[in-house]
């Protein structure tokens, strides 16, 4: 498991684990939560861009750094559509 402050823009994720009880509820109210599988769009500057279904979710990154993820290999990537 690694930060998602530390992906990549393109990089594909599923979400292990959300360090901290209000950002867990924050994140929840926005629609990402534990087990989602999400792409990066902008990992750079101040905040931290992600594709979660049809929805574009941006977060500081001071959060990236409690979001917990795992990459994913070619074949998991495959279930997420493009956006």
């Amino acid at each position: 498991m690694m930060p998602l402050a530390m992906c990549v823009p393109g990089d594909y994720v599923e979400i292990e684990m959300i360090r901290g009880r209000r950002l867990k509820e924050r994140l929840m109210a926005m629609g990402i939560g534990e087990g989602m599988r999400v792409r990066v769009l902008q990992g750079h500057g101040l905040g931290v861009i992600l594709a979660a279904e049809n929805t574009r979710v941006a977060i500081g990154r001071g959060a990236a750094h409690k979001v917990l993820v795992r990459a994913l290999n070619g074949s998991e990537q495959e279930s997420l559509t493009p956006t």
